[in-house]
């Protein structure tokens, strides 16, 4: 799959690689390195793990660190998901999103992240920007569901509708 939307990237296109298809990374790394800081990566701890070889608690024991080491390895910008969300930047920027919730943690919020990101990333930000102003869309999105419903009683798909209300004007 991967191999398939890499073949049709024009020069300035920004690439987002999220769920299963971050342990394809590896087969493409030529390829990815050379999108210079377009490509935005987004595991899990979980992914995270495939990624580097490493279990799932030596990756969570300390995240800066492997964000950092992907980051670098793929000229990428690594938003490792968990508790908090560590954002890495292979020019060395690393940012701290203190997290937006257990409910979060559910299937589709994922594709809800990297729906965001593309949005602000197609409006003309950065690729670091869009990421950063994703992961704060999508966490704050997040906490205002949980204040009604609960920290675990909403769905992903009810995630969307709170984010324009988050943008600046």
């Amino acid at each position: 799959m991967l191999g398939l939307v890499l073949e049709r990237i024009g020069a300035d296109t920004v690439v987002i690689v999220d769920a299963r298809t971050v342990g394809e990374l590896p087969s493409f790394r030529t390829t990815l390195t050379a999108l210079a800081g377009r490509l935005i990566v987004t595991p899990n701890h979980d992914g995270m793990a495939v990624l580097t070889g490493e279990d799932e608690s030596t990756v969570a024991g300390d995240p800066e660190r492997y964000a950092r080491r992907i980051a670098d390895d793929y000229t990428a910008i690594v938003i490792l998901k968990g508790s908090s969300t560590i954002m890495a930047a292979s020019d060395g920027a690393l940012i701290c999103y203190p997290g937006g919730g257990v409910g979060l943690a559910t299937g589709g919020s994922g594709d809800v992240l990297a729906g965001a990101i593309a949005g602000l990333s197609s409006r003309g930000a950065s690729p670091l920007l869009a990421a950063a102003w994703g992961v704060w869309l999508h966490g704050e999105g997040g906490r205002r569901l949980a204040a009604r419903s609960g920290p675990i009683g909403f769905l992903a798909r009810e995630l969307p509708a709170q984010l324009p209300a988050l943008l600046p004007q």
